[in-house]
């Protein structure tokens, strides 16, 4: 399997690991590391993105019988982590940044097996006999430029908050 590494897909993980670094720099460190301990909303987190998400995408592509591409496009979607943008979002609106940064980390990393997962229940049944695979490279690529990008703007939060 070969991953095209042209300029668009680079200045995209650039951007991805920018943003989620100067995001989680905002942080308090103390205050990520206790929701990473006290993980009752990431649990929550990762109910609904995991098991709810990708049931209700299934659903709507089967209730209203979908091209079999549609529909698996709507249930790798739904499947997906949120990542930056649920980040930015907190960010803008002084939401549960710490909160937005921990469920990220913890659904990016978990991404691979649920992706595969899901994949395997709902996909056979939307393809109907197609034949799709996933570009393993391509997300491993992804998932490592969000935890890049977190793992940098901790170490970067960390030092700010030390030198106050």
């Amino acid at each position: 399997m070969a991953i095209e590494a042209n300029a668009d897909t680079f200045v995209s993980l650039i951007s991805i690991l920018a943003l989620l670094a100067s995001l989680t720099s905002a942080i308090d460190v103390k205050q990520f590391l206790l929701k990473i301990k006290r993980p009752k909303g990431i649990i929550i987190g990762l109910f609904c993105q995991y098991g709810i998400l990708p049931v209700t995408a299934f659903a709507v592509s089967y209730m209203f019988n979908l091209h079999p591409s549609l529909g698996i496009a709507l249930v790798i979607i739904g499947t997906c982590p949120g990542g930056a943008m649920s980040n930015f979002w907190c960010f803008t609106f002084n939401s549960d940044l710490p909160l937005s940064i921990a469920m990220t980390t913890c659904s990016s990393t978990l991404s691979f097996a649920f992706i595969a997962m899901n994949g395997a229940i709902y996909i056979p049944i939307l393809s109907q006999g197609s034949n799709l695979k996933i570009d393993w490279v391509s997300l491993i690529l992804s998932v490592a430029a969000v935890l890049v990008g977190i793992v940098i703007g901790i170490i970067i939060a960390y030092i700010h908050n030390m030198k106050l």
